[in-house]
């Protein structure tokens, strides 16, 4: 994979994710996040299912996420590490905090995405 393929690809990934937490549409999500996918929030740990617990939060909160920047890391032809901080916002309002999120993506045999894994704090 060449290197313009694969900064298309993590920004397409990364704008879809962000687009489907701020619009709180979490069914479009749970496709690619498996029974064993990891999710660290701010030291708690939530596993497959119980995932939409931390999108629920994110949900009761009214917390919208704004990318302010991304780097990647290929990691072989089917995996890629996401390194993402965004602004957080909260009823409209900046609340001048940014969130640091490291998602570790593959592919599954069908070129399909799935999320490995995920490590996200508030810095």
């Amino acid at each position: 994979m060449n290197k313009n393929s694969i900064v298309t690809e993590s920004k397409n990934f990364i704008e879809f994710y962000y687009n489907c937490i701020n619009n709180y549409n979490f069914i479009k999500i749970m496709p690619y996040i498996k029974k064993h996918t990891n999710y660290k929030f701010n030291d708690k740990l939530l596993k497959g299912g119980d995932i939409i617990n931390y999108f629920n939060l994110i949900k009761n909160k009214n917390i919208k996420f704004k990318l302010s920047s991304f780097n990647y890391l290929n990691s072989g032809d089917r995996r890629m590490n996401l390194l993402i901080i965004c602004d957080i916002y909260s009823n409209g309002t900046n609340t001048n905090k940014k969130m640091c999120e490291f998602l570790h993506i593959g592919k599954d045999k069908n070129k399909q995405f799935w999320i490995v894994s995920c490590i996200s704090k508030i810095i």
